[in-house]
């Protein structure tokens, strides 16, 4: 197999979950032991399986991961791509590339926290923006409110 001479970046997907009645969306408080921005409020999100998923399909697995809930792939809507270096301490580069669904209240209400994140809340975005939130999500979410749609 090829191997590049130069690093490359990482590639993730991070998520923005919105409850379709109450126009709220996701944030995870990461786990006291993770090893970026432990204790620290988030958007779900993770790490693309090189060579096994596409994108989409890594917001989807994610979500059920982080937040327990079944968001199929086709209902992802790519809203802004995030590449400024060091945004994570663990990666001199990562291509964030974040996504939007709406799901349901009564599915909304199924949402527990797994894998790396120890709590979920559900807060408006300005509530969101005013919160010190790990890795760029503060830029996220700021992106996702200036670039999508609203549905009542």
């Amino acid at each position: 197999m090829f191997e590049y001479e130069f690093k490359m970046a990482a590639n993730t997907a991070t998520m923005i979950i919105i409850n379709r009645k109450t126009n709220k969306i996701l944030l995870g408080k990461r786990s006291d032991d993770s090893d970026a921005f432990a204790g620290w409020w988030s958007l779900p999100g993770g790490f693309l399986n090189v060579g096994d998923e596409r994108l989409k399909t890594v917001a989807s697995r994610e979500t059920m991961e982080e937040c327990g809930l079944t968001i199929g792939a086709d209902a992802w809507t790519i809203f802004y791509i995030d590449d400024k270096p060091g945004s994570d301490p663990r990666y001199a580069q990562v291509v964030n590339n974040c996504f939007y669904a709406f799901i349901g209240d009564e599915e909304a209400a199924t949402a527990k926290p797994g894998d790396d994140l120890q709590e979920l809340t559900w807060v408006n975005t300005w509530e969101a923006r005013q919160m010190e939130l790990a890795f760029a999500h503060n830029k996220i979410v700021k992106e996702f409110m200036i670039k999508t749609p609203r549905e009542n």
